[in-house]
């Protein structure tokens, strides 16, 4: 949408976003048009279509899920080598801990939205339909305590331990430790600095990798730094957030998993660990540093920032080394 070629608008001799050739300030969404008035074909123009629904059909809504053996393990992936240790692909959603709220009837683990409050510019939308509106239903479930995702996982290991027809027997969920996590998270692979093999954020053809807060490069002082340059303010992160893709969290499927099929190690939400007080991964809100399998930030309570997955054991077996 900018740059590659100046695209043609619908009043005559309009074009927006700029081209290959262009400076920067006419590739800014609200930028001069560089070749207003044009009347000529133009290596550097192009164009591309607009779709106006005249007629439309209304939308089913979204089939609520039903917990079964078959949808659980439909989520986990077994470590190569030890299948005594089953970790979850996918960061818990909200259509997911939604489920545990309703079985258990138990509202003390709900979600605190107000908490998006300081976390957007616009926050009424979010925090009235993050954790119900089927739009939301496979972004993962925020802005709960730990207690509340150590409940999920006795929650979930009563109820899949119920199921007369299972793969898995006699397993426990809990929350990961931080050794099974990174251990998880590195794919098989040794020295990785992340998921994906590293030492990257970015693909070749420059597309992000994970959901973080891209601060430009110019921001921070040092490759590696978690220090800013003084004078950035909080704003001007927010409007860089944006720059992966997603302004806030994204599909617990988003971009490309590691080599053991699991989804976002690295961003979207720090992940809680069992046995620390401690969050690995990083977030949608954080600089790429706390990004690398080895970097953590302090678990400080419920956030926007902060979600969970679960591994599972079977009973009686000693934990991953």
């Amino acid at each position: 949408m900018s740059g590659n070629v100046a695209e043609m608008v619908s009043e005559d001799g309009r074009t927006k976003g700029g081209s290959w050739g262009s400076r920067a300030p006419f590739l800014e969404i609200d930028g001069k048009d560089e070749f207003a008035g044009f009347t000529k074909a133009s290596s550097k123009i192009g164009f591309r279509y607009f779709i106006e629904v005249v007629d439309f059909k209304t939308l089913k809504p979204k089939k609520e899920i039903e917990l079964s053996a078959k949808l659980i393990e439909s989520m986990l992936t077994e470590i190569p080598g030890d299948n005594s240790f089953l970790i979850s692909r996918y960061e818990v959603s909200n259509q997911l801990y939604n489920l545990f709220l309703k079985s258990t009837s138990n509202q003390k683990y709900t979600s605190d939205n107000s908490l998006w409050t300081n976390e957007m510019d616009y926050s009424a939308v979010i925090e009235n339909d993050y954790t119900t509106h089927p739009d939301y239903s496979n972004h993962p479930i925020v802005n709960i305590t730990k207690e509340g995702a150590e409940a999920f996982c006795n929650w979930l290991t009563e109820e899949y331990n119920t199921f007369p027809k299972r793969k898995y027997k006699n397993y426990e969920f809990r929350l990961p430790t931080g050794k099974e996590w990174e251990l998880a998270a590195r794919g098989g692979l040794q020295r990785s600095p992340y998921p994906w093999g590293g030492p990257y954020i970015r693909n070749a053809k420059g597309c992000m990798l994970c959901n973080y807060r891209p601060a430009k490069d110019r921001w921070i002082l040092d490759i590696g730094s978690t220090y800013l340059v003084s004078g950035i303010t909080e704003s001007e992160l927010r409007d860089a957030a944006a720059q992966d893709g997603l302004l806030i969290t994204g599909p617990v499927n988003s971009y490309h998993p590691n080599d053991y099929g699991v989804y976002c190690m690295s961003g979207n939400v720090a992940e809680m660990i069992a046995d620390s007080n401690i969050t690995k991964g990083g977030s949608w809100g954080s600089l790429p540093y706390y990004l690398q399998i080895t970097s953590s930030e302090p678990y400080k309570g419920a956030s926007p920032y902060v979600g969970f997955r679960f591994v599972g054991i079977a009973i009686g077996e000693s934990e991953t080394q």
